[in-house]
């Protein structure tokens, strides 16, 4: 190699430094950034030119093989693949994965944008398109779609459950993940089943009358307020009537009394069917179970009621399961599994493309992406509550950078050598 070639490989080492220094400097600044994957800086050889003195053929060559190193070319790894340590926040919309795969972006609510992939999980609420919402006195305002979205703004992609509870998994089915109350209309469920214990004092005289307020839900979901009336008309015996409101029309069968023996236990027909027709179209028709009654000389003693049906609620809060799958709270105290996550399994994730705002998309290295659900198929379980961190580790990026500089000092210290042997070897000419 020539004395002039000689600046080429210590220019060359100077680029690459620069180019290691720069990736330092980003994995430093991004130590903090949720999901960050780090890149590294590796080196190889450059060669500008080889020739060989090789004589006496195969069976035994003697001589060399020469080569000029032309200097250095720097090579940028990302460490996709690499997981940053799992953190606990608190927060109900982060989520972080635990092992591989990335959560699914779409650059449209609709669908029909870009895909974007990523492990940030600080997930918050986005604006969708309006939406008109109208009231139960059949007045109108508008307000508009929320969706789950990233940092970015990307929209979240998950599957929403079908009416029976399970969810679909075919990647075409992926929708962005709804937030907003208005998606989601919870009707009430009327009453069918209802347990009372109930204790009728033994020394009430005959003749007397006891009663027993219970709530129900009819088939609109409203609450309803039901009377039982107890009349004592023997030894033992008492006769049941069951009231509804002012224009209510109720049946009930059997007919017969509740009878007890001499030790208080209930000996009559435990269940009873009974059918209201409220006032105002509604209906109520649930079974009654009274098997739990007693007469003993305590008064009239209630210890315990259930019934099934809830009233009309509205979503209030969601949250997250380690499947992926979102519920929500709604205000009647009822759960609901609305949407799970799609997982998106990437062959080779050091291939991903690089983007700004800390997402990736496929490239012919990573190749193609198929989409699963968190806990299956060898892909990562969802972390509720928690972001995954960076996986730049400070300590091993100062080491570098203290080597960097050395190496980038020693380079530009032969580049200098280099000049001055030239500025000496053009002054033999005089």
């Amino acid at each position: 190699m020539s004395v002039n070639g000689a600046f080429t490989s210590s220019a060359s080492g100077m680029n690459a430094q620069s180019r290691a220094l720069e990736a330092i400097g980003v994995n430093v600044a991004n130590v903090t950034t949720n999901g960050y994957k780090r890149t590294d800086i590796n080196f190889e050889t450059m060669v500008s030119r080889t020739w060989s003195s090789l004589t006496g053929g195969d069976v035994a060559p003697s001589g060399s093989i020469h080569s000029d190193m032309g200097g250095v070319r720097p090579n940028s790894y990302s460490r996709i693949s690499e997981q940053g340590q799992v953190s606990g926040t608190g927060g109900d919309m982060d989520l972080a994965l635990n092992g591989r795969g990335f959560f699914v972006y779409n650059t449209d609510v609709g669908g029909g944008g870009a895909e974007l992939y990523g492990r940030d999980g600080a997930f918050g609420a986005g604006l969708g398109d309006p939406l008109t919402v109208t009231n139960p006195d059949g007045s109108t305002f508008t307000t508009n779609e929320s969706y789950l979205v990233d940092g970015n703004g990307y929209f979240v992609q998950g599957w929403r459950a079908n009416p029976d509870g399970s969810f679909p998994t075919d990647a075409g089915s992926l929708q962005s993940i709804r937030l907003d109350p208005y998606a989601y209309p919870m009707d009430g469920q009327a009453t069918t089943e209802a347990a009372l214990s109930l204790n009728l004092p033994a020394a009430a005289d005959v003749g007397s009358v006891d009663a027993f307020a219970m709530d129900i839900f009819d088939s609109a979901g409203d609450t309803r307020t039901v009377e039982l009336q107890f009349t004592k008309s023997d030894a033992n015996i008492w006769d049941m009537n069951i009231n509804g409101a002012s224009g209510d029309t109720v049946t009930f069968a059997p007919s017969t009394p509740l009878t007890f023996d001499a030790l208080g236990a209930l000996t009559s027909a435990p269940q009873f069917t009974v059918g209201i027709a409220h006032a105002g179209g509604s209906a109520s028709n649930f079974v009654l179970d009274i098997g739990e009654f007693s007469q003993f000389s305590e008064p009239l003693t209630e210890r315990d009621y259930t019934r099934d049906g809830f009233p009309p609620g509205e979503l209030k809060a969601v949250h997250f399961d380690a499947d992926g799958v979102m519920h929500g709270r709604f205000s009647n105290g009822q759960g609901q599994s609305l949407y799970r996550l799609g997982i998106a399994n990437v062959p080779n994730p050091d291939g991903l493309r690089m983007l700004s705002g800390n997402v990736f998309t496929l490239s012919e290295e990573s190749g193609d992406v198929s989409v699963g659900v968190a806990g299956e198929g060898g892909l990562a379980a969802v972390n509720p509550e928690a972001l995954e961190l960076s996986n730049v580790e400070l300590a091993d990026e100062f080491t570098r950078m203290i080597m960097t500089q050395r190496a980038y000092s020693s380079s530009a210290t032969v580049f200098k050598t280099v000049d001055e042997m030239l500025q000496t070897a053009s002054q033999l000419k005089r």
